[in-house]
């Protein structure tokens, strides 16, 4: 994936609607303890546009369905419980998955102390957002799923391959810059260590962390990304969680990919071939 195909003049870019489906997940006979109510959706579009307007990507609410499935009110995340869930809702035709929509499931509890969480099929067309009821108008978590979503990944993550993200951001005689394929794979996005410290302000505190070429990960006057909404400093990522606002991670969803994506939902259906988890 190109992640340096940014455009910087956003009026420039095409503009994307994606419609966004709701499921209530509850007991067999329709009754649910936690009821995602309508008033809730809405205020999650609201807020979902609000973070990604600025991109030219906009959301549709489409509803609020009903999933009566008792077995799936609460998911245990470490106990792979999220398999069957996911075969369960995309089979083909069971009115569980709307093509065309971003799907997005809200469950009681997911346990093992999991918010919300994003899976896609291997095949990259069948993918769903499954969150616990109360996160679902969080303006972090919800914008943080979206992005994962877009294929972004966790601002401090290794790729595929296990590697993270070396702080250098220019091709180097010694190899160590790989911001292109390594971390989040955005180039802008100063390189992060993963369970970082930071004080009452949201800055980040130093422990003294090194890349793999041994440099510190606030050299060169880069800081690392806390305030990054791909990161898991909930606390300092408030209301305002607009990318345009925000170091880091600004504007950083590649248009083509949001075009294959569009294509993707609009006109083509999964083949349920088994799933795992992509990102947390």
């Amino acid at each position: 994936m190109d992640q340096t195909a940014i455009n910087s003049n956003l009026s420039n870019n095409p503009r994307y609607v994606f419609n966004v489906r709701f499921w209530d997940v509850n007991e067999d006979d329709g009754t649910n303890n936690v009821v995602l109510t309508e008033t809730q959706a809405l205020d999650a579009i609201a807020r979902l546009n609000s973070n990604f307007n600025a991109l030219n990507v906009f959301f549709k609410y489409t509803g609020i369905l009903p999933l009566n499935a008792t077995e799936f009110t609460e998911i245990d995340y470490a106990n792979d419980e999220w398999i069957p869930f996911f075969n369960f809702v995309t089979i083909p035709d069971a009115q569980r998955y709307e093509v065309g929509n971003v799907n997005i499931y809200s469950v009681d509890d997911i346990n093992a102390n999991v918010l919300a969480y994003y899976l896609r099929h291997p095949d990259g067309l069948a993918h769903t957002i499954v969150a616990k009821n109360n996160v679902i108008t969080n303006v972090h978590h919800l914008t943080h799923e979206m992005g994962h979503y877009f294929f972004l990944g966790h601002v401090f993550g290794p790729n595929v391959f296990g590697v993270y993200e070396n702080v250098i951001r220019e091709p180097d005689p010694y190899g160590c810059f790989n911001a292109l394929t390594a971390g989040d794979r955005v180039l802008d996005a100063n390189a992060t260590p993963e369970g970082m410290q930071y004080d009452i302000n949201c800055n980040y505190v130093s422990q003294g962390e090194v890349d793999s070429c041994g440099v510190v990960y606030n050299a060169f006057g880069l800081e690392p990304e806390v305030k990054n909404f791909m990161g898991y400093a909930h606390d300092c990522v408030d209301g305002d969680d607009r990318c345009v606002h925000k170091a880091g991670h600004r504007c950083p969803v590649n248009f083509k990919v949001v075009s294959q994506r569009f294509e993707q939902d609009l006109g083509r259906r999964h083949l349920p071939r088994g799933c795992r988890a992509h990102v947390r």
